[in-house]
């Protein structure tokens, strides 16, 4: 077993660049049409939910090495990679290759991508102080179609996480489908709010390109107008079935990162307020984000430095494992409480 934890110790950079996977199987799937368009959606949902259950975990906090250059290649390769999918997807439909379902199946594993690779690697990236790496972060939310995640984020989701004055923390007993739209609109209001207030304090307008959200707003129309020019209607289809995939898939990884854990106002932000967990499937396709109580305890630390910790929750399963679960309330509650009411005796104790 140690010289397992060893070899993952001195490979987990190197296995950061699984998480370029569903990229292929996207590109693939969009220039190849046929069952191959549906694979990545497949290999994301049924695949690594089949592995996470089967494979273990690793606690180790033992880093690699001290180089940030590998993890930096990753970052950037995943840049790449979402201009790439959403182009094979263009080109698909541009040549007929993706055409009536094969169309929607490509949309489908498209969007998977868009929320495994664009929403996580654009939640990396905004967090690093550069004007670069958040430039890069805001173009793949726009590609994603999210307007609001970069404000409420950092300015809000950061400060009142596990508060119930935060739109994107799961409340006890909340089911997912609730929670998706609570969430989704809490955050656009939260986010316009938030732009709003710090434009008038500044005696600005909010509503000018000074506002985030109204840049960000007239850039999703501009390629909602460039998609419809070029593509059509099956073109417009597509992207919207992606975009509603990814925001869908993103809440969920919200949804189970906090669900239940509860903060007062007053209280210092620690590592009980958000679910933690190590599968490798987890970890190395979701470059760390799952080692997610190390991340909003020190929110700047980079992703292959996230270390975890015994006294945060540790979830009953990995990030794909706990879909099927999360998508069926009874069953959600039945996995997840009893872990939940564990911890909180623990705590007490």
């Amino acid at each position: 077993m140690l010289a397992k934890y060893e070899f993952i110790t001195h490979m987990r950079n190197y296995l950061y660049l699984l998480s370029l996977i569903p990229a292929v199987l996207a590109v693939y799937g969009n220039i190849t049409g046929g069952y191959w368009a549906f694979a990545n959606f497949f290999f994301s949902f049924f695949i690594l939910a089949l592995l996470e259950w089967l494979t273990g975990a690793n606690k180790s906090n033992n880093h690699s090495n001290g180089s940030a250059a590998l993890p930096e290649f990753v970052l950037l390769m995943h840049v790449l990679a979402n201009v790439l999918v959403l182009g094979s997807l263009a080109y698909g439909i541009k040549t007929g290759i993706l055409a009536h379902t094969t169309l929607i199946l490509a949309a489908l594993s498209s969007g998977a991508h868009t929320a495994t690779s664009a929403i996580v690697i654009a939640h990396e990236l905004i967090h690093k102080h550069s004007t670069f790496h958040r430039s890069l972060g805001k173009f793949l939310l726009a590609l994603g179609g999210n307007i609001y995640f970069y404000i409420h984020h950092l300015r809000i989701h950061h400060k009142d996480v596990g508060t119930p004055n935060d739109a994107a923390t799961a409340r006890y007993n909340e089911p997912l489908y609730r929670f998706v739209v609570r969430s989704i609109s809490g955050q656009l209001k939260q986010a316009w709010a938030s732009e709003a207030g710090l434009l008038k304090r500044k005696n600005k307008s909010p509503y000018s390109l000074n506002n985030y959200m109204v840049r960000a707003f007239i850039i999703q129309l501009i390629i909602i107008l460039a998609i419809y020019l070029s593509l059509s209607w099956w073109g417009l289809l597509a992207w919207s079935i992606s975009v509603l995939i990814s925001a869908i898939l993103a809440e969920y990884v919200n949804y189970i990162e906090h669900y239940g854990l509860e903060r007062a106002g007053n209280e210092k932000v620690s590592l009980a307020h958000s679910w933690n967990n190590d599968q490798y499937v987890s970890r190395f396709i979701l470059i760390d984000i799952s080692r997610h109580a190390d991340h909003h305890f020190h929110a700047n630390k980079p992703y292959h430095m996230l270390d975890t910790y015994a006294e945060s929750p540790n979830l009953p399963g990995g990030y794909a494992a706990l879909i099927i679960p999360a998508l069926i309330p009874p069953l959600w509650r039945k996995i997840v409480h009893p872990v939940l009411v564990s911890y909180a005796a623990q705590n007490e104790a």
